[in-house]
């Protein structure tokens, strides 16, 4: 026997009964027997869950045609016992439906149906339910759904559609044979599809995305384990490992580096960062071969660095390496693109516009051809555009020098000592190194031709046009200028009258002086100030109003008065002169000559009448007629002696007297004139002289005097201001008198309303007043407190804060104000996409509609699509109609991570008809057979008729 059972209306029970189809024609005696028992168990959940009334399995008065084409046939397998179904215990859910043997509807609202389906539950709570599971063996998950063979959905929210497929992680999707959506929120839709990584998407048979976030389109497209965000799409296109955020287009196109795309049928990339582009492209080597940091010009030898020479990566539009099977080296050309920038850091490309200009320009320039004597020549008037002639120069090399010949130089040192030779070859720099860098033009150095052929470097004797000098220390009297320690000492101009005219005045001021100004500008008011100006020495005028040297300084009050301080008995720079340039027998031992002590040295040389015998000048008379007289005795001697040896002189600064005795031999004594008229002076230590006067500037170490002559006195040290250690006669610098000025109370300038105070200044008694707009009144302290104060304490400010403190607290809360806005922001925008998807969800399983009812085919699927705004997602229904007063509907979505799923139970209540569950194609026959049974019992009424009228003919 083979156990297969129909289910039947009885008429005499008033319900329905399972009869065998190997039973009676009539099909309306009941089964009874263990096997009867088993499949009227197995119907009876379904059956009650079809509107039918639990009592005695009764429902409303139907025919025998009501239910046709169902029924369950068992395995050899026992079918009873626990887990069996068979008692009718397999929904063990809370409104859940279990149809089927061993099958099991453990989730709460779930559906199980077919031969070992489950629905899972965790016990003690309810985050297993909602799930449908259709097909042998199949499994689902919490609000998931299994159709198909074998299929499972273990995670939530998934979907498993076809033989053997399996969504395992949350919110993934296999559709197909086999398909494997094994990774988080993944989606595997074809035959053998797998999509293991999170996020991953495989689309096409045997598509695989085993990375995360990788996408595979295609017939065995693969993005492999390792190459994440990789995306390959189209015939057998390959992401491999490693190959991470990179791209394969094209069939059998295959990328292995990172952050890289290959596009085109069997393009390739193994370099990161690379670009393969077209078919058969490939991207590949080792970067460090493509790096070029020069370009050499051959034959010439030109060398040029160039800009990029570490490429990140390779593009790619061809292949320029052949193989075996008879594939070409293949090259593309690239075309409208755009002229390039040609400078030397330029990595633009270049068009072939450009490079014809380069071409172009190049051969206007230097060619080779050959003359007619086969010898060479080099013009730049004709342009050889390299015919593969080869030219062999012919040259005369007799007197010919070579490059590596150079010249030799010697110097004074070189002339016995051949290891002072320097050599130079041709084009070969010899530096000639002096001491001085500015430009010589005074013609006071010569170089001059000797007979030996050598030339010699003069310095000449008489030095002119010198703009300064330089020494190590200057004395003028009692005033030093100390090169070394770059002070000035000495100067006599110590005290300090602020009601003399200093204004005229060029005097260096002491820093004593400046002491007991400052002393009188602390005296006076506390906004007294020195106004503002440069103040140099110069003639002024004294308080006995006679003209004297100093410095005049405008001094002005807190009323605006000015008033003029006036320092007197200041030395210029010129006043001292270039006392470097004496000679040495004038200066004094130790080398520090002033200028008195040079003067007199010229006095001691000079000598006293007091105490000399003297025959033709007088004492008391004056130099200029004592050299008259003495002039007058040369010359005598000179007309006496022109037989005798003639000694004389055409220096003005000299002069020669026979001093021999009447009688002996000619003595001639040459003397130097006091007062000298030279152009240089050249001292080995020092000059000393009682007045120095230098017409430019004079450097004395780091101290230079009359710079551009602007009157000046620049590089001096003492550059700080301490009032109370001072030295006394030394010379102030501008640093000392601005750290001396610092704490006055200023003007700033004569136009200024503004007062700059001394540092740590205190302002007291300053009225009370408001703060208003436009207000120019001074504010105290006490105002500022408490418009800067508020009354109580706040939720964030406090009245014990100052404003500053107030304004950073609520600066705070605003920025955690604003950080909560953007994360609101960014939660509403997420709930806005979701609300998308679920649109598109709600709107794909509004698609899903059944067919007309059909007893014959009681079960109809459809599939279904929605979109809303930027979301899009794909819904499968099942419907199922035992009858045509009930129908079962299961629908879910899937595709945008948002997956829903319903299930509903549709139902007539009221008497019905006789054709309620009557096909339009049973309509359609029944009404032809009654078409017949009309058109042969019109024939039998004409027979009857025909008959009837026979016997009435022979009744007459």
């Amino acid at each position: 026997m083979n156990k297969i059972y129909s289910v039947i209306w009885s008429h005499v029970k008033q319900c329905y009964v399972v009869t065998s189809e190997l039973a009676k024609a009539d099909g309306r005696t009941s089964i009874g027997g263990r096997t009867s028992r088993l499949a009227v168990a197995a119907l009876t959940a379904f059956i009650l869950t079809a509107g039918v009334t639990s009592v005695g399995l009764a429902a409303a008065p139907a025919t025998d045609a009501n239910i046709h084409y169902y029924s369950i046939k068992l395995t050899q397998e026992s079918a009873e016992g626990n887990d069996s179904n068979y008692n009718n215990d397999g929904a063990r859910g809370e409104g859940s439906i279990a149809i089927g043997p061993f099958v099991s509807a453990k989730g709460n609202h779930s559906l199980a149906l077919g031969y070992r389906a489950e629905t899972t539950h965790l016990e003690g709570g309810n985050d297993q339910d909602d799930n449908t599971a259709v097909g042998y063996r199949s499994q689902a998950g919490y609000r998931s759904t299994a159709l198909g063979y074998n299929s499972k959905a273990t995670g939530w929210y998934d979907v498993a559609l076809g033989t053997d497929a399996l969504a395992e992680q949350n919110n993934s999707t296999a559709v197909g044979m086999n398909a494997q959506a094994t990774g988080k929120q993944a989606t595997a839709l074809g035959s053998l599809a797998k999509a293991n990584g999170e996020s991953a998407t495989a689309v096409g048979e045997g598509a695989s995305a085993l990375s995360d976030y990788s996408s595979a389109v295609g017939l065995g497209a693969l993005v492999d384990t390792g190459a994440s965000k990789g995306t390959a799409l189209g015939y057998q296109a390959k992401v491999l490992t490693g190959a991470e955020n990179s791209m394969a287009l094209g069939a059998s196109s295959q990328v292995s580096g990172a952050n890289s795309i290959a596009i085109g049928t069997g393009a390739t990339v193994s370099v990161e960062n690379s670009v393969a582009l077209g078919q058969g492209s490939v991207a590949s080597g080792n970067l460090n071969d493509y790096n070029v940091m020069s370009l050499t010009i051959p034959n010439l030898g030109s060398w040029y660095s160039v800009s990029g020479g570490y490429p990140d990566g390779i593009v790619s539009v061809g292949n320029n390496v052949g193989n075996n099977v008879g594939n070409k080296k293949t090259v593309r050309t690239i075309t409208n693109v755009a002229a390039g920038r040609v400078t030397s850091d330029s990595t633009d490309a270049v068009n072939g516009s450009e490079l014809y200009a380069v071409a172009t320009e190049a051969a206007k320039h230097a060619t080779v051809k050959a003359a007619a004597n086969s010898r060479i020549t080099v013009d730049n008037k004709s342009v050889n555009k390299g015919l593969g002639i080869e030219y062999t120069i012919d040259l005369n090399t007799a007197g010919l020098a070579k490059s590596t010949d150079g010249l030799t130089f010697a110097g004074d040192d070189g002339q016995l000592d051949n290891s002072k030779v320097i050599s130079r070859e041709l084009n070969k720099q010899l530096n000639i190194i002096g001491g001085a860098i500015d430009p010589v033009d005074a013609n006071n150095i010569g170089v001059v031709k000797k007979d030996d052929n050598t030339l010699n470097i003069r310095l000449a004797k008489n030095i002119t046009g010198l703009t300064s000098l330089q020494a190590t220390t200057v004395i003028s009297g009692t005033v030093t200028v100390d090169g070394q320690k770059n002070v000035i000492t000495g100067l006599s101009n110590t005290t300090w009258d602020k009601t003399k005219n200093y204004l005229t005045s060029t005097k260096a001021a002491t820093e004593a002086q400046i002491q007991k100004a400052m002393e009188q500008v602390a005296a006076d008011a506390n906004d007294t100030h020195i106004k503002a100006g440069d103040y140099a020495v110069g003639t002024i005028t004294d308080k006995d109003g006679k003209s004297v040297q100093g410095v005049s300084m405008d001094v002005v009050d807190k009323t605006g008065t000015v008033s003029t301080v006036r320092i007197t008995d200041v030395a210029k720079a010129s006043d001292v002169g270039d006392v470097t340039s004496l000679n040495a027998d004038i200066k004094n031992a130790t080398g520090k000559t002033t200028v008195v002590d040079a003067v007199n040295h010229v006095d001691n040389k000079v000598g006293n009448l007091d105490y000399s015998s003297t025959k033709y000048v007088t004492k008391g008379e004056s130099v200029t007629t004592s050299i008259g007289k003495l002039d007058e005795a040369i010359k005598n001697a000179s007309e006496a002696a022109d037989k005798h040896t003639i000694v004389s002189t055409e220096d003005s600064n000299l002069s020669v007297k026979n001093i021999a005795k009447e009688g002996e031999a000619a003595n001639y004594q040459i003397s130097l004139n006091k007062n000298l008229n030279v152009d240089s002076v050249t001292a080995a230590n020092k000059i000393t002289t009682k007045d120095l006067e230098v017409t430019g500037s004079a450097t004395i170490g780091k101290v230079t005097i009359n710079k551009d002559n602007k009157g000046t006195i620049g590089g001096l040290t003492n550059k700080t201001w301490d009032a109370k250690n001072i030295t006394s006669g030394q010379a102030a610098t501008e640093d000392q008198l601005q750290a001396a000025t610092k704490n006055a109370v200023n003007y700033d300038g004569d136009e200024s309303k503004t007062v700059t105070l001394r540092e740590d200044t205190t302002i007291k008694n300053v009225a009370n007043t408001t703060i208003e707009q436009a207000s120019t009144n001074a504010v105290n302290a006490g105002t500022v407190y408490n418009e800067t104060r508020v009354e109580k304490d706040g939720i964030f400010i406090r009245k014990d804060n100052t404003a500053g403190q107030n304004i950073t607290a609520l600066d705070h809360q605003l920025a955690a104000n604003t950080e909560s806005i953007y994360n609101i922001n960014n939660r509403v925008s997420n709930l806005d996409n979701r609300i998308n998807k679920v649109g598109a969800g709600a709107a794909a399983l509004a698609a899903l509609h059944p067919l007309d009812f059909n007893p014959d085919d009681k079960w109809d699927f459809a599939v279904g699509y929605g979109n809303y705004r930027n979301a899009n997602s794909v819904a499968f229904g099942a419907f199922y109609r035992p009858n045509e007063d009930t129908m079962f509907s299961l629908g879910t979505n899937f595709g945008n991570g948002e997956n829903m799923f319903n299930a509903g139970i549709s139902f007539k209540i009221g008497k019905g008809n006789s054709y309620a569950g009557i096909s339009k194609a049973q309509l359609v026959a029944e009404n032809q057979q009654l078409k017949a049974n009309d058109a042969r019992q019109d024939q039998e009424i004409q027979e009857l008729k025909k008959a009837l009228e026979e016997l009435k003919s022979r009744i007459k």
